[in-house]
């Protein structure tokens, strides 16, 4: 619980979960100690050990939220927060019950000095981590070097620093963790690492691109909306651009794996402003329009279909995707409202 712990962090994927009574063994130690907790806590409710165990069973109820059947992801520093506090209550309530004793007295006003100190230090410590993406990433892969994500952003960072081999070494090691997880946006990754270097990429790599499976991970998406964005700063002149999103349409459009993905439509929208960005508006407004179409409720999807009818001139399609719209008449914020209302506005004053 010290603010400096080099076990906390962001990156947590790498603990081993429990998937039996004995795997890992530590799963029947914690559920044995818990179980004995409560117990010790009943039996002692009504005497002065009662509020120390208080504070214990405090922490633990703080944890049911990502403790029981609710699919939370494991597991999160800042999930400690609120249910901390039921420790500090047993430990400050331990010792006012031994400062109460004149023979532990001064080794309780000790045990406090010290422990100020040492929650002192750990701040400071803490603060020199946290002072940089960069200083959290290196410290995380020392304490979670197993950690899938700390790869892949490390991976990223060193991209962008232009620091290619140790990128490359982070996304090797991302592969040799879990060789199935984000595997489409690794190998996007390892293709727009070319963005920042002179070396134009291997044929290889893009048939690599052709050859896997295209996946709804964060990851990926997060990788999908960095390429959006080197392509509308016009980077990335040594790949090939046009064939990098057709593929990634193509994968979009031919697996069928896809379309049993519950972010399907994302896809849709992100393969969307690719196109954009390319300037392939009519491919572009085919991908919004899909994507719209597999979720109706995210009209941003119709709003960039839109604009760029309406940048093509095309106002009698760009009334159809209004109507369309209009017939759902589910608007999620108020400034999609006014959007949707200010364009028809625009489309009855437009003589065609």
């Amino acid at each position: 619980m010290l603010p400096g712990g080099s076990p906390m962090g962001l990156f947590h994927d790498d603990y081993e979960k429990s998937v039996g009574l004995f795997t890992p063994y530590t799963t029947i130690l914690s559920i044995t100690s818990l179980i004995t907790i409560l117990m010790i806590s009943l039996l002692f409710r009504n005497t002065r050990l009662g509020f120390v165990f208080f504070g214990l069973v405090f922490f633990l109820c703080g944890h049911l939220v990502e403790s029981t059947f609710i699919p939370l992801e494991l597991y999160f520093e800042h999930r400690n927060y609120l249910p901390s506090i039921g420790l500090y209550f047993s430990l400050a309530v331990a010792i006012g019950f031994l400062s109460a004793k004149q023979k532990y007295r001064k080794a309780s006003i000790f045990f406090v000095v010290l422990l100020s100190l040492l929650f002192s230090i750990s701040t400071y410590y803490r603060v020199t981590i946290w002072e940089s993406i960069g200083s959290i990433l290196h410290a995380s892969v020392n304490s979670h070097p197993e950690s899938w994500r700390t790869h892949t952003r490390l991976a990223n960072l060193s991209i962008m620093n232009g620091e290619i081999e140790i990128a490359r070494e982070h996304l090797t090691r991302a592969v040799q963790i879990d060789k199935y997880k984000g595997k489409y946006g690794i190998v996007l990754s390892q293709l727009i690492a070319h963005c920042f270097d002179e070396n134009y990429p291997d044929e290889v790599l893009y048939s690599k691109l052709e050859n896997t499976e295209l996946m709804d991970d964060t990851y990926t998406f997060s990788i999908l909306r960095w390429l959006n964005q080197l392509l509308e700063d016009g980077e990335c002149k040594n790949l090939d651009k046009r064939k990098i999103v057709n593929t990634i349409a193509a994968s979009l459009e031919n697996d069928t794996k896809v379309k049993g993905y519950v972010k399907d439509w994302e896809l849709y929208l992100y393969v969307g402003k690719l196109y954009s960005s390319l300037k392939e508006y009519e491919k572009a407004i085919y991908h919004y329009a899909r994507s719209y179409d597999l979720n109706p409720a995210y009209y941003d999807s119709a709003i960039l279909a839109l604009e760029l009818k309406i940048k093509l001139f095309d106002y009698v399609s760009a009334e159809k995707i209004l109507t369309k719209v209009e017939k759902n008449d589910a608007y999620k914020y108020e400034y999609q409202r006014e959007w949707f209302a200010n364009i028809k506005d625009l489309l009855a004053d437009r003589d065609y």
